[in-house]
């Protein structure tokens, strides 16, 4: 037998023994559940919310700046029982390919609060947060981050 006919003999075989890709992945993405389990609003009745400490502001990518990109990320947010961001879900996006929803997370999970607290407890507190993104612009974009 001639090599190309060698090649395509093999090829058939390697083919033919090949298991299919979908059926060794899940036909639909398992969801995550947002906001987590356990997690108090922050407009609960009797709970003190988090107080912030210090936040850090985004980086404006450079890509996004030359395709003059502008406006909100929208966030939500867990503070945990120590003050620290555990969990960020984005609410609205603005931009997935410059990269500033991907910083705005970034910075968010960064931030330092005071806990919340319900009843005595530190307890998880679900947030809002609105991280914007404007070039030279003196006054912030209007926002409807639904809160």
């Amino acid at each position: 037998m001639n090599a190309p006919a060698l090649l395509w003999c093999f090829l058939g075989v390697a083919l033919s023994l090949s298991i299919p890709v979908s059926s060794q992945t899940p036909s639909q993405p398992i969801a995550e559940v947002w906001p987590p389990s356990g997690v108090h609003r922050y407009d609960e009745p009797g709970l003190t919310r988090p107080r912030l400490l210090q936040d850090v502001k985004p980086h404006y990518t450079s890509e996004a700046m030359r395709a003059g990109i502008e406006g909100v990320v929208c966030l939500e947010a867990v503070v945990d029982v120590d003050g620290h961001v555990a969990a960020v879900h984005i609410a609205r996006s603005l931009d997935v390919l410059n990269g500033l929803n991907e910083q705005a997370v970034r910075a968010l999970e960064q931030w330092t609060f005071t806990p919340g607290f319900k009843d005595g407890e530190a307890v998880p507190v679900l947030i809002s947060v609105q991280s914007g993104f404007t070039m030279g612009k003196k006054t912030p974009f209007p926002t409807d981050c639904g809160r």
